[in-house]
């Protein structure tokens, strides 16, 4: 089996159609430029079903990747849906450790024709990390003209943020983003509004940060991969006043942009 030490990518932006070393299954999927807006363009697969018959839908699975001991793995993706009903679905499952089928999670379609791509990320449970673990999408579909794309899937660890040392009006505060590239670019981004579903830049990446979000600093990680932002904190800061933090973390070679977790930081 593969080993999830180094991330798994797919943009499908160098292949005309799935790698077979890569996606051991494909039914129906193809590597297209017909899509809009692709996060990574020009390519992203087109699944739909074949024939428009109820029981042949389409799908594509993974190769198989070895997750025995490890934690913390998400897998992410983005899809748009161009032709799907009001409720027909888009489908991610994986193979839990009794080497059954489940669904990890589904994107739903509302019945647009949709113009851009939608991000979803989910965190794989406890019954997915054994050495067998695949994982697949299918379609939810009845017509061949009910097309679902997908593109930047990712199955690996997102960077962690962890707040080291709390603000405090006139001392400095510190910031930890683990799980990075050494030297890899690292950007400090913050809100005053919240944590959830915030917006998407770069092509690639979602942000958990609500309201306006904004850059503080950018550093480069040490050879550790791990990036430490010293955030001065001045001396009239309001004590109770709340910061919510999240890193970017740039393009490297071998590996796409993401962001880290969020965490909230009150003035003490």
């Amino acid at each position: 089996p593969a080993s999830i030490a180094t991330p798994f990518f797919e943009t499908w932006d160098d292949v005309s159609q799935p790698d077979g070393t890569d996606w051991t299954f494909n039914q129906g999927a193809f590597v297209l430029t017909t899509a809009v807006a692709e996060p990574n363009a020009p390519k992203s697969i087109q699944m739909s079903t074949a024939g428009g018959l109820e029981n042949d839908k389409e799908e594509i699975r993974s190769k198989t990747f070895a997750l025995q001991g490890e934690s913390g793995v998400t897998l992410s993706f983005y899809t748009e849906a161009r032709g799907p009903e009001n409720g027909e679905s888009l489908i991610c499952d994986y193979v839990n450790s009794s080497g059954d089928w489940v669904e990890l999670g589904r994107v739903n379609s509302d019945g647009t024709i949709e113009s851009s791509f939608l991000f979803s990320r989910f965190s794989l449970p406890a019954n997915a990390y054994h050495d067998g673990f695949r994982f697949r999408f299918r379609t939810d579909v009845d017509d061949i003209f009910d097309f679902w794309f997908v593109d930047s899937v990712k199955l690996g660890k997102q960077p962690e943020m962890t707040l080291v040392t709390p603000p405090s009006p006139g001392q400095t505060a510190r910031a930890d983003v683990t799980g990075l590239l050494p030297g890899q670019s690292v950007t400090l981004f913050y809100s005053f509004t919240g944590i959830g579903s915030g917006p998407c830049f770069f092509q690639d990446v979602c942000f958990d940060l609500l309201g306006g979000i904004f850059p503080l600093v950018t550093i480069n990680a040490n050879g550790a991969g791990t990036a430490s932002f010293l955030i001065p904190i001045p001396a009239n800061a309001p004590i109770g006043l709340t910061a919510y933090l999240q890193a970017f973390a740039g393009y490297v070679p071998g590996r796409q942009s993401d962001v880290s977790t969020a965490v909230s930081a009150t003035v003490q």
